[in-house]
């Protein structure tokens, strides 16, 4: 699989007034758009299913949905793919688990407060600074409360975010194949 079909994931934390941190809780309908080293991605959540969770990345090329257990991208149900132009499909196997795109976040990590400005407003963040990277996160945006974040190769920055609206952009019927046929 292309390294654009990787699914985002990130520890779901961000703080609070005090600097404490706490998760943040998904609801149908939150999404985030990111640039990453300029390039956009958006992350929606766009369906419910019993305690699980429709997580939808969109690329210029690609969208891919998975079906997780709140804030564990990393071991999802099910994934479907949808290459622009072409019918989806659902990748059928019985267990996998998918890299994520963004820092690994310890909640153990102690931070300082920092206002910043974006082209999508003005945030208080908690900032945590682990070897090489910085990282700011904010409880005021949903699904994974990054802000931004900074290495030495790679740059993630919000560009903008909601808390309701999100659509999943997968509308046809989704076809079935198994892990060998997708090879």
């Amino acid at each position: 699989m292309r390294k654009e079909w990787i699914i985002l994931f990130v520890l779901t934390i961000s703080c609070s007034k005090r600097g404490e941190y706490h998760l943040l809780r998904w609801k149908t309908g939150q999404w985030v758009c990111y640039k990453i080293n300029d390039e956009p991605i958006r992350i929606s959540i766009v369906g419910k299913d019993s305690t699980l969770f429709w997580v939808e990345t969109v690329e210029s090329e690609l969208v891919a949905k998975v079906l997780a257990e709140e804030g564990q991208l990393e071991e999802a149900k099910r994934l479907i793919v949808k290459k622009v132009s072409e019918t989806p499909f659902e990748i059928r196997v019985e267990k996998f688990s998918i890299k994520s795109g963004f820092p690994d976040i310890s909640v153990r990590e102690s931070g300082e407060k920092e206002l910043i400005t974006l082209p999508c407003g003005k945030f208080r963040t908690f900032r945590i600074r682990q070897k090489e990277e910085d990282v700011w996160l904010s409880n005021k945006v949903p699904i994974f409360g990054i802000v931004r974040y900074k290495s030495k190769d790679k740059e993630i920055v919000l560009w903008d975010y909601g808390l309701k609206g999100a659509k999943s952009k997968i509308k046809e019927k989704v076809e079935s194949i198994s892990l060998e046929e997708a090879s």
